[in-house]
């Protein structure tokens, strides 16, 4: 059971309001919550400097009373702040979990590549709309009580190719996983299961996206993939299905993490089950953070 959480916030400021609705919903799943200093302006891209960003985070993963380390706000620069943590002191203390979702991606793929621990994909603090939703709410309070992940269903699922894979769960928000192509952080796991989602990309830039993945090998050694939500990304099943399809793997659309207001925590660095007829993720391993 996690008892203690801290906001730090790796890309850019929130807005008051959501935060603060974040933090009561997350001290009503039990946390005790304690929020990072940040530059309270949402006009600004980042929500300080890299290095102050950098250090907040290090000395949240640092700091013995901390159970889980969550993300206050998506936007932009987590990519800018990599490369100023200092990942071998955090490689000589207990591990412990990471919860964010989209610009985080890349700080869960440095996570990976440098701790060897799991993380959690899901809900930002300032996110405080998906914590609303009583999937959501179940999702991420089943990670922090450490019970057993119940499976995730894709709630309109489209099977874009069949068949069922078992791999270690990786990937993100897809432009971030785009961008960090040739960084340390920029590969995924060997036979992984990918999960992929975006927001308020224009289908052409989706296309160029995927295309700039496959054109790197970034899929050759996938598993199996599942589409989260889109959202304000237009009609992309033809682009899905001209993109993935064939690349000899299980497809699965409709899973409900990403920007929408589902967004359930999926454990990131475990191993899964994807079984895309029938539009199912099954976690075959709980994560755990006893050991790096």
């Amino acid at each position: 059971m996690l008892h203690r959480a801290r906001v730090v916030f790796p890309s850019s400021p929130p807005s008051a309001e959501p935060l603060a609705a974040g933090v009561r919903l997350l001290e009503e799943l039990g946390l005790v919550v304690d929020v990072d200093p940040y530059l309270d302006d949402p006009s600004l891209l980042v929500a300080d400097s890299d290095e102050r960003r950098a250090r907040h985070f290090t000395e949240a993963w640092l700091d013995p009373e901390t159970d889980l380390i969550v993300a206050g706000c998506g936007g932009y620069g987590s990519q800018r702040m990599l490369d100023h943590v200092d990942w071998d002191r955090l490689r000589n203390v207990p591990p412990k979990p990471f919860l964010g979702s989209s610009d985080a991606t890349a700080l869960h793929s440095r996570i990976r590549i440098e701790l060897r621990v799991p993380s959690l994909f899901g809900p930002m603090c300032s996110s405080s709309v998906h914590l609303l939703d009583d999937e959501t709410r179940t999702s991420l309070r089943a990670m922090i009580s450490g019970s057993d992940s119940p499976s995730i269903r894709a709630a309109e699922k489209q099977t874009l190719v069949g068949g069922a894979a078992s791999g270690v769960l990786a990937g993100g928000n897809l432009s971030l996983l785009a961008a960090s192509i040739g960084c340390p952080e920029g590969t995924p796991p060997l036979g992984a299961l990918v999960i992929l989602e975006d927001v308020g990309e224009a289908p052409y830039r989706i296309d160029r996206l995927l295309l700039q993945l496959r054109r790197s090998d970034w899929f050759a050694q996938t598993a199996g993939i599942l589409l989260g939500d889109f959202v304000d990304c237009g009609d992309l099943h033809e682009i899905l299905v001209d993109r993935l399809a064939d690349l000899g793997v299980p497809v699965c659309a409709g899973f409900p993490f990403g920007h929408d207001t589902r967004q359930v925590t999926v454990p990131l660095g475990v191993r899964a089950h994807l079984d895309a007829d029938a539009g199912t993720l099954d976690i075959l391993e709980q994560p755990s953070w006893s050991s790096g």
